[in-house]
């Protein structure tokens, strides 16, 4: 998949034909479409070809599926080792994200009992926090958006039949950032809304 397509010629191969091709070939690759699953084929052919020449070995034998398979080998735990340290990224930003909103939230109890003491409704300082965390949230889109753009030609060699730039992918990938995000403000979000104002305004 790395390499582009080119042209290939096919000869026809008589027995005892001496062209420059078949001087020059030492092998012969036959490639067959198949019904089913290709490894159904695969004695089938080994007899049609013993029967034309009992000399001739079959060897390599292979679906293209395993050609691409074998190709890409590299190339696949190149990308798994790249989800795995995304993933990993992904669960330490969603803890750090609810980390600093938690620690906002411990640091403005006394003001959030004062809010809802005059009135602040609990579901409006809940979304208060949670937009806070989100705010954070979309300027780290913005600028990781920003910054996957100008880096993103490193990895055309990892992409195929789509951009580095791809509006889908990059969509997908902020939706499912934002997911987290607001998981992660979830929780320090609903622990302000049910803030005790008499005792938010006791403490120091």
């Amino acid at each position: 998949l790395r390499v582009a397509p080119g042209g290939i010629m096919y000869i026809a191969e008589r027995p005892g034909a001496d062209s420059t091709f078949s001087r020059m070939s030492r092998a012969m690759a036959i490639t067959i479409r198949t019904v089913g699953e290709p490894q159904n084929a695969q004695k089938a052919v080994e007899a049609i070809v013993h029967d034309m020449d009992p000399t001739l070995p079959v060897f390599n034998v292979l679906s293209m599926s395993d050609v691409v398979s074998k190709s890409m080998t590299e190339l696949s735990f190149t990308v798994i080792v790249l989800g795995v340290a995304a993933a990993i990224t992904l669960a330490l930003g969603a803890v750090g994200l609810y980390g600093v909103i938690a620690y906002m939230v411990g640091m403005r109890t006394r003001e959030i009992g004062v809010r809802i003491a005059l009135g602040a409704r609990p579901v409006d300082v809940g979304t208060l926090v949670a937009r806070q965390g989100l705010g954070l949230t979309a300027a780290g889109l913005v600028t990781g958006v920003v910054l996957f753009l100008a880096l993103a030609r490193f990895l055309r060699s990892l992409l195929f039949e789509v951009s580095p730039a791809d509006p889908l992918a990059i969509g997908g990938s902020m939706l499912v950032l934002i997911v987290v995000a607001t998981a992660a403000c979830l929780v320090p979000a609903r622990r302000a809304s049910r803030i005790d104002p008499a005792n938010a305004l006791r403490a120091d």
